[in-house]
């Protein structure tokens, strides 16, 4: 899994490359925390990389979401996710943390 980072005022955008598994879970879920810790602001995750997802990679961005909302309040936004992608996020039942845009440019999705 290779993971870019990029700020863009108000908003840190991170793009994910690659298969989202269990052997990428922590190098995600330690981004997004530290992301978290700099203090109040979005956290865009591109998943237009991903080539694969299974349950156990997705925990990570579930977790790294409890941690961001419980940090700053705020909910972590993804997009460009694939049906499979959008299915196991939707199916965890974590809406409260996560907003799910399947197509949708990251500047979109800050407007939301």
């Amino acid at each position: 899994m290779e993971i870019s980072i990029e700020n863009a005022g108000p908003y840190n955008s991170v793009r994910l490359y690659g298969q989202l598994d269990s052997k990428g879970a922590g190098s995600i879920y330690d981004t997004i925390v530290e992301l978290g810790s700099l203090g109040p602001g979005k956290v865009i995750i591109s998943v237009a990389g991903v080539t694969h997802a299974t349950r156990a990679g997705c925990r990570a961005l579930i977790v790294a979401a409890k941690m961001l909302h419980a940090r700053t309040g705020e909910k972590l936004l993804v997009y460009d996710a694939s049906p499979e992608l959008v299915t196991i996020l939707r199916g965890a039942g974590f809406d409260h943390l996560i907003v799910i845009y399947p197509s949708q440019h990251p500047l979109a999705a800050f407007a939301a």
